[in-house]
């Protein structure tokens, strides 16, 4: 009985079965993203819930995507890091907007008739801004923290700013 625990555990822990997973959830969400996409152009006013849940999918979509390629990094495909690292970054940018758009669309589920207030207005700028922060590293500053040796100084020197906030 022990053996088979262990045989589990190793089993459940091991990259190709992560692999496998993620590919299944993400299958499930581009058919979600198909299914539910046409919906939004389908009416003549925006369904706000709807929109802000596939925003949210699509962002987590995304996120899902740069955990395939790192472990096809680790697994199959040898890339350099600093490709690992742009998905990365990409990836955290759209971690904030998928729970921007998640709270948003828990509140539009409260509300009746849901309206953006100023508050909202505040938090999504927050986001967009830390967002784009995000996207403008990924694309301008590639090789950066790309190798083992440059993220070990930026830990210890924590003037990166990509440790700041993450921190």
């Amino acid at each position: 009985m022990e053996n088979f625990i262990i045989f589990l555990y190793d089993a459940l822990e091991s990259p190709v079965f992560l692999l496998l997973v993620l590919c299944i959830s993400v299958v499930i969400k581009i058919m979600y993203v198909i299914r539910f996409a046409p919906s939004i152009w389908a009416y003549k006013q925006t369904v706000t819930p709807l929109f802000f849940l596939l925003l949210s999918i699509v962002s987590a979509l995304v996120c899902d995507l740069t955990w395939f390629v790192k472990l096809a990094q680790k697994l199959f495909i040898p890339m350099p890091y600093s490709v690992v690292v742009f998905f990365i970054r990409v990836a955290w940018a759209f971690l904030i907007i998928q729970y921007q758009s998640l709270s948003l669309f828990l509140q539009s589920l409260t509300q009746a008739e849901f309206r953006v207030r100023p508050i909202h207005r505040i938090t999504s700028a927050i986001t967009g801004l830390v967002s784009f922060d995000f996207i403008t590293i990924s694309f301008l500053q590639i090789n950066t923290l790309s190798t083992a040796a440059e993220r070990g100084i930026a830990r210890k020197s924590v003037n990166a700013l990509e440790f700041i906030i993450m921190r």
